[in-house]
């Protein structure tokens, strides 16, 4: 529910991921943000 609703408010689906997962960490490295979203690249 809240990644549609970021979507809602314009965010892709990735990037709301990303939002949730940094608001989740509290912040934190790049890299330890795409290993909680197993984002590639």
């Amino acid at each position: 529910m809240l990644v549609s609703d970021l979507e809602s408010l314009g965010l892709s689906e990735e990037e709301a991921k990303v939002y949730l997962a940094v608001l989740e960490l509290g912040g934190g490295y790049v890299s330890a943000i795409g290993k909680r979203q197993n984002c590639r690249g």
